[in-house]
């Protein structure tokens, strides 16, 4: 009788105390499940429809307001592919097998002797896909033109160089550039944690490797987090979410600092959950100091801000006797801890002469402008809450990404997790107070990735529990274990398709300049840049506003350099003898390449 539909007979047992179903049964669950279905279809179907009339949903890059097309698309996903989502997990309730074999595969995360495994599994599909991103998306292009400053800092370090010796001054303003201090020293403006781990790629030969390999150890990171915050189930659930976040993708695949911010928090966070474990042990307050110094280093702010809810958290348990470390972990601690804060200031004054004055400040008294966004309370929530908005589209890709987070279960290990996105999202907007781009998601908040996938994921494991406590495993909990699977299924065919076509127009704005001069195939030559396509109009924009920076050497096979004057232009010609020189320029928004006549 297994597997039959009975007609006109009582329904039998199977074995486990399952019930076949009859006919009478299972119609209304068919027209019901059919009817739920067709909604879900339809709702997704108004997405693509309503495209047309909503520009493309084209995201404007380069401008922190969202464009008429971006702001379009969020609207729809929560009015037509959040209702979608609900009415796809609907029609999977109406049938007990799906919903059995998901609650089955629910119990079953996490189990078994092999987890290790599928970790390494897990992080491995983390590398190669978000490596696959930047090669095949983003085409190795840079998303912002902070990139470009880490490519030349990398450069000057892997030549063992904080900074190059000024150029001559007749031809100096020719290599101005955006974030790069171009005075009697030649450097970046930003802090050279970042720079450092790229130059060691640079000598490997795997500079395109360095996110997607720093995304691969947090993910790691953040399965270990998981595990000792809540247990195995909730860990898994961390990788799954993890791995489809096309956030933590996406930022992985750039060249910028966050990925190396994030892998050195998440390295803190995890070697405080092991001090409070084994108070006494030297090596992790050694580990945690270290990691501590070297995100210092990336990103300073960030760093001194996301650390705070964790070694408070060692603090309480030290004054409250909950922890007794000794003297020797502590020691060391300090004592590590003292040297990056001394590397830091060491790097100050190589660069700049001040021990007090770090390159980023050195960029803005050089170039004479001011903070360039107000500051106040109104601007402050503006910013923050376009922020929040675009991180809780682009965590999973889901309308409502964020759902789940206030659900966590409640520990004290779990409560200093949920403190470290509130401190990074008030902090940083009280003290910078400026609304994120978000080529690839809001990258000021990339860092809080992990601590938010862990309490979603969390989120879902205590949701689905307390559903079953309720409801057993009626339709109710049906429902809700199939809605995670119906995002993902919404985001793989709504969210990624349009945020990728928008970026692949960005990345080809980006990459213009430099797919022209390959096409023509130049070599030993000079480009003379008077603008180009992102600050001229052209769509979608790009956060690229200029022009790649030269090795610290000149010895390019092309350099790129700005638009002077002929007078200005001539003096650097003298200076570079043999080079060939061209113009790049728009022209009726086309961009062109022409040689300049000697």
């Amino acid at each position: 009788m297994n597997g039959t539909i009975v007609v006109g007979a009582k329904a039998e047992r199977l074995p486990g105390g399952r019930r076949e179903a009859t006919v009478t049964e299972w119609a209304p669950r068919l027209r019901r499940g059919g009817a739920y279905l067709l909604g879900a279809v339809l709702c997704f179907s108004a997405l693509f429809v309503t495209s047309d009339w909503s520009d493309g949903y084209l995201t404007n890059y380069g401008t922190l307001l969202l464009s008429p097309g971006e702001l379009a698309f969020k609207l729809y996903l929560l009015l037509f592919v959040l209702p979608g989502t609900l009415l796809l997990a609907a029609a999977s309730a109406q049938f007990p097998e799906i919903g059995r074999r998901l609650l089955g595969a629910f119990d079953a995360l996490g189990r078994g002797r092999r987890r290790w495994a599928w970790a390494v599994a897990g992080a491995l599909f983390v590398l190669l896909v978000s490596h696959g991103a930047r090669v095949g998306i983003l085409r190795t292009a840079p998303v912002t033109d902070d990139e470009n400053v880490y490519q030349f800092q990398a450069q000057l370090l892997a030549s063992g160089r904080l900074y190059a010796e000024g150029l001559p001054t007749p031809i100096r303003r020719s290599f101005d550039n955006q974030f790069i201090v171009n005075g009697d020293r030649w450097y970046g403006m930003y802090f050279v944690g970042h720079p450092a781990v790229m130059a060691l790629a640079l000598k490997l030969g795997a500079i395109d490797w360095v996110g997607s390999a720093e995304a691969a150890l947090t993910f790691l990171l953040a399965l270990g987090i998981a595990n000792r915050v809540y247990g195995p189930r909730t860990a898994t659930l961390t990788g799954i979410l993890l791995a489809m976040s096309p956030f933590f993708i996406l930022i992985s695949a750039t060249a910028m600092s966050q990925p190396t911010s994030a892998l050195f928090l998440t390295l803190v966070w995890y070697a405080t959950l092991r001090i409070e474990a084994a108070p006494r042990a030297v090596g992790w307050w050694a580990v945690a100091a270290g990691a501590l110094s070297v995100a210092g280093l990336t990103r300073p702010q960030t760093a001194a801000l996301l650390a705070l809810p964790a070694f408070a958290r060692l603090v309480w348990l030290v004054h409250r006797r909950h922890a007794r470390p000794g003297w020797v972990g502590p020691a060391a601690f300090m004592t590590i801890l003292a040297g990056g804060a001394a590397t830091f200031l060491w790097v100050n004054h190589a660069i700049t002469g001040n021990l007090l004055q770090s390159s980023y400040t050195a960029y803005w008294e050089w170039t004479g402008k001011p903070w360039p966004f107000p500051l106040g309370p109104g601007w402050t929530i503006f910013a923050i809450s376009q922020n929040v908005t675009q991180f809780n589209f682009w965590l999973f890709g889901w309308p409502l990404s964020l759902a789940f987070a206030p659900f966590f279960e409640r520990n004290c290990r779990a409560w200093m997790i949920a403190a470290i996105p509130l401190v990074g999202i008030v902090g940083y907007g009280l003290s910078a107070g400026v609304p994120t781009l978000a080529s690839v998601g809001p990258v000021y908040y990339a860092e809080l990735i992990v601590p938010v996938v862990i309490l979603s994921a969390s989120g879902i494991e205590r949701a689905i529990t307390l559903a079953r406590t309720w409801f057993g495993d009626g339709t109710a909990t049906r429902m809700l274990v199939a809605w995670p699977p119906a995002l993902v299924v919404a985001c793989m065919i709504a969210f990624v398709p349009v945020q990728l076509a928008s970026l692949q127009l960005m990345v080809d704005l980006a990459r213009a300049p430099y797919d022209l001069v390959e096409q023509r195939r130049l070599d030993h030559a000079v480009v003379f840049v008077h603008s180009l396509p992102p600050l001229n109009g052209v769509r979608p924009g790009a956060w690229v506003y200029y022009h790649r920076n030269n090795s610290p050497d000149l010895s390019d096979r092309v350099l790129f350099v700005r638009d002077l004057g002929p007078e200005a232009n001539g003096r650097l010609l003298s200076y570079l003898p043999g080079r060939e020189p061209f113009w790049m320029g728009m022209k009726d928004r086309q961009l062109i390449l022409t040689p300049i006549a000697r």
